[in-house]
């Protein structure tokens, strides 16, 4: 049987985001507007989240999927993960979201940092 994820839950300090070795999680949400988590990673990785989020391949994205960026200059983190979210998401969307990521997660240590992402 397999051993459940231990999870922690922190205050949101975009600071973490530049020190975590591991995979980084942000939500985007369909308007591609970037919320402190997103705007402090775009900062460290210079500009990389924001070319990631204009690109054609995040404009196919359904809400729920995710688009990677491996080895993002300016970070510790091995990637990061963009997830194209909705302000107001659905039970299933947000399974969705939580689906696609387990699937990226492997070993590394993931940090979610959900900043202005609601749950349903």
């Amino acid at each position: 049987m397999r051993k459940p994820t231990a999870i922690r839950f922190e205050e949101n300090r975009p600071a973490h985001i530049m020190g975590h070795e591991g995979r980084v999680v942000i939500f985007i949400t369909d308007q591609a507007k970037l919320d402190s988590n997103a705007r402090r990673a775009n900062a460290l990785s210079k500009g990389a989240i924001e070319r990631a989020v204009q690109s054609d391949a995040f404009e196919k994205l359904k809400v729920g999927q995710v688009f990677s960026i491996a080895m993002p200059h300016g970070l510790k983190a091995d990637a990061i993960d963009i997830v194209r979210y909705t302000r107001k998401p659905t039970v299933a969307q947000a399974r969705k979201a939580g689906a696609s990521l387990a699937k990226l997660r492997g070993k590394a240590n993931m940090l979610i940092a959900l900043g202005a992402a609601r749950l349903p």
